[in-house]
């Protein structure tokens, strides 16, 4: 990390991490799911220590004590792509190990069978509506829809997913009794492993 994290900071890292291997454990072994959150005020650094975190999962951190997992890959999730931008761009800031290359935007051109393990990839809700091309494969244009890619990674064998929901609450309220987009997502069917929100 380019930034050195205040006390409060490496506490709620070092609860993330442990919050992770756990959740990543318990999917490994028994097939469970698991959900946990990071609540910070506004300005508190979330995205900082969100930053610490995928660094020493990713890379492995002596000050988090941490070692590299080969096997982690992050989905990003927020409702605003502009968001998504200015996440990758703090990432880069904070982080002196993270590089371009693994901090993906999901765009037109992604068509992948999975995530691949050591990357973040970022996706805005609004790609994953019905009227949207991402969600449509076996065309012209996609091989692989949003949606089987992530399921594609769920079932794949030695790739461990993280949902990471950024402002977490916002994408959980119902809307007249239907689910929403990341409430479908992240029940699947499959269901996702690991969830991680940040609010």
């Amino acid at each position: 990390m380019r930034f050195e994290l205040r006390d409060h900071q490496r506490k709620a890292a070092k609860d993330v991490l442990t919050n992770l291997a756990r959740g990543i454990d318990s999917h490994q072994r028994y097939g469970t799911n698991s959900a946990f959150s990071l609540s910070a005020l506004t300005g508190a650094g979330k995205t900082v220590m969100a930053t610490a975190v995928i660094e020493a999962m990713l890379h492995g951190s002596a000050d988090l004590d941490t070692e590299p997992n080969r096997t982690v890959t992050f989905l990003w999730v927020t409702d605003d792509p502009s968001l998504n931008r200015q996440t990758i761009d703090r990432m880069i800031q904070a982080s002196d190990v993270l590089t371009v290359g693994q901090l993906i935007e999901i765009d037109e051109t992604f068509d992948q069978h999975t995530f691949e393990p050591g990357n973040v990839y970022f996706l805005n809700t609004q790609k994953l509506g019905k009227s949207t091309g991402y969600v449509r494969s076996g065309t012209d244009l996609r091989t692989h829809s949003i949606w089987d890619t992530v399921r594609n990674t769920i079932e794949a064998d030695g790739v461990d997913l993280v949902l990471v929901l950024d402002e977490a609450h916002k994408g959980m309220r119902p809307q007249r009794d239907k689910k929403t987009l990341v409430r479908q997502l992240i029940d699947g069917p499959p269901a996702i492993p690991v969830v991680w929100g940040i609010s």
